[in-house]
């Protein structure tokens, strides 16, 4: 009877996590309930109902359904991780840092608990907390192999010099290289000139191959050249005696929030491309206050569509008579715009030869010209302050708040954040009044 009961139970279990690995979460959540009418004693279906919830973002439900399973089975660390997780998303950031650091201290006698795993997830809990020297420390921990692939820090490179710690250099040459997307590339990059003040020379640069000229021009004294290594081997030239990850100098000079109060706008667009644009905006344009608008991202998924919002969201913007709209979103978007001209009765202004995800000599140049940028959560919303244009973002809760109100990476940031479980959309009419205050400064010119 109770092989029976047993196989009943594994077969139940097996059918829900098929579910969830093809993203059925439907069908995941059906599975589970059956499986807690089965069996309520037994935590894994509690767990794998709070999984199908989480990843249909239905925070609150999940958060239940893991707290009955950790109760069930105190043991298992992946229900504490997935009930911190769900905490973070809903704010409660402090509850969060409690799972994990109990985590850690029960690894000290526990080897289920994946202690690189919990540091690295615990840092972002901590920087949203506005505890930056402990969460810096624990960030580091984000090369380790106890991360998913597709969460760690990366590229995970492979050096014989060893890492910089801060030491002078004394005539050495130390290699800082890129790691993450462009957004968080663009965010570390503000604090190259904590660096350049410490170190002025001997400093070798590897970032994205499209920001190489212009990373060369803003910082002069730095050979900067496009990221290159084998991700599959140690590197087998290396013109540095030491080398560090971009992200790790935060914790070397950006240990409080006061750290970031003298950071200032670190790219130097080329001046004749700027002036062109500037010329070209003061003659079509001159009583209109020029704003730049990028709306989603270029990868969108149930998950991820409540980040962005549609072009039709901003009819009343883009109807506005007393603003230009510059297009800055990347990617396949012209349909989009041409349907929003037609209907609006409006025109969008647009560069047919510039390429807005490859070109950012021209791309940083519009932006440095423009009065406003407007943006979603994507590179743009990195790009605009990286260049001193002021700029209005819209973005989910973020560790990148750094546990203030704003994003207080760069200056001239105007950012507003969703509820926990809000929508970016929710946040278009601060958008809208921040746009308006831009137009009444320009008619007070």
């Amino acid at each position: 009877m109770r092989e029976r009961f047993d196989v009943t139970r594994l077969l139940l279990l097996l059918e829900s996590n098929l579910a969830l690995a093809k993203g059925d979460n439907d069908i995941a959540v059906k599975v589970a309930l059956e499986l807690i009418k089965f069996d309520p004693t037994w935590s894994g279906g509690f767990n794998n109902l709070g999984t199908a919830l989480s990843d249909m973002s239905m925070y609150e439900p999940a958060g239940v359904a893991f707290d009955t399973a950790l109760k069930l089975d105190p043991s298992n660390p992946d229900t504490a991780v997935n009930l911190a997780y769900v905490h973070a998303k809903l704010g409660r950031h402090k509850e969060a840092v409690a799972l994990y650091e109990d985590l850690l201290k029960r690894s000290l006698t526990d080897a289920k608990v994946k202690t690189g795993a919990i540091k690295f997830f615990l840092s972002f809990e901590q920087l949203q907390l506005g505890n930056l020297a402990d969460a810096w420390q624990n960030y580091e921990a984000g090369f380790s192999p106890d991360v998913r692939a597709a969460s760690r820090r990366n590229p995970a490179r492979q050096f014989k010099a060893p890492q910089w710690q801060g030491e002078p250099l004394g005539g050495r040459r130390l290699l800082v290289w890129r790691e993450q997307g462009l957004g968080d590339e663009l965010m570390f990059l503000s604090a190259m000139p904590n660096l350049l003040e410490q170190e002025p020379s001997n400093i070798i640069l590897e970032c994205d191959s499209r920001l190489v000229n212009i990373l060369q021009r803003s910082f002069p004294n730095v050979a900067v050249r496009q990221q290159n290594y084998n991700p599959s081997s140690m590197q087998s030239k290396e013109d540095y005696e030491y080398q560090v990850p971009l992200a790790t100098l935060l914790g070397l000079y950006r240990k409080d929030i006061s750290d970031f109060s003298n950071s200032k706008p670190y790219i130097v667009p080329l001046q004749k491309d700027v002036d062109e644009v500037a010329k070209y905006f003061k003659k079509s344009f001159s009583s209109k206050v020029n704003v730049g608008i990028c709306w989603r991202s270029g990868t969108l998924n149930l998950t991820r569509n409540k980040n962005y919002t549609n072009l039709s969201d901003w009819a009343e913007l883009l109807s506005n008579p007393n603003v230009n709209i510059i297009n800055l979103q990347y990617g396949d978007c012209e349909s989009e715009i041409q349907a929003a001209e037609k209907t609006l009765g409006i025109r969008i202004h647009r560069w047919p030869d510039l390429d807005l995800k490859n070109d950012f000599e021209g791309v940083f140049a519009v932006m440095k010209a423009l009065d406003v940028i407007v943006t979603v959560g994507t590179a743009v919303s990195a790009m605009g302050p990286a260049v001193g244009t002021p700029t209005i973002r819209l973005s989910p809760p973020s560790w990148s708040c750094l546990g203030t109100d704003g994003w207080p990476w760069l200056p001239n940031v105007h950012q507003y954040w969703t509820e926990p479980e809000g929508s970016v959309g929710d946040l278009i009419p601060l958008a809208l009044a921040k746009v308006n205050e831009f137009i009444e400064e320009k008619r007070s010119e």
